[in-house]
C-alpha cells in the first residue's frame, strides 16, 4: 500500500522523521507545499491519500491531475482541521487522528 502524502520529506520535525523513517516505502512524497499554486507532474495513483495539514489538502486540489479517480481515493487526516479541509472538498475521509503525524502510522491501511 502506498499513500499520497504531499509535502517535502525535508520540512518534518528530527523527530517526525526518525519515527516516520521506517514506513517511508509506504509514502510517495510529492513536494507541493513550496507554493499553494505549485504544479507538479503527476506522480504514480496511491492506495490512498494522508494530509498533515490543510495546506496539503489545498494543494492537492490546485494540482490539474487531482481529478476523477484521485478524488475517490481515501484520505487520511492528521488532525481537526486537517479532517475539516479534507471533508470540505468532497474527499472521502476513511480516518482522522489527533497530532503528532507519527500517530496516524498504525491506523493506515497494509492491504485495502
Amino acid at each position: 500500500m502506498r499513500a499520497l502524502l504531499p509535502f517535502a520529506w525535508s520540512r518534518l520535525s528530527k523527530d517526525a522523521r526518525l519515527a516516520l523513517t521506517s514506513h517511508r516505502q509506504q509514502f510517495l512524497c510529492v513536494p507541493l507545499l513550496a507554493s499553494a499554486t505549485r504544479q507538479v507532474a503527476e506522480p504514480a495513483v496511491p492506495d490512498y491519500l494522508l494530509f498533515t495539514s490543510q495546506r496539503g489538502v489545498q494543494a492537492d486540489l490546485v494540482q490539474p491531475w487531482f481529478q476523477g479517480l484521485w478524488r475517490a481515493l481515501p484520505a487520511y487526516a492528521v488532525g481537526g482541521k486537517t479532517a475539516a479541509a479534507v471533508t470540505s472538498a468532497g474527499l472521502p475521509l476513511a480516518r482522522q487522528v489527533a497530532p503528532p503525524a507519527p500517530r496516524i502510522l498504525p491506523l493506515l491501511p497494509t492491504d485495502l
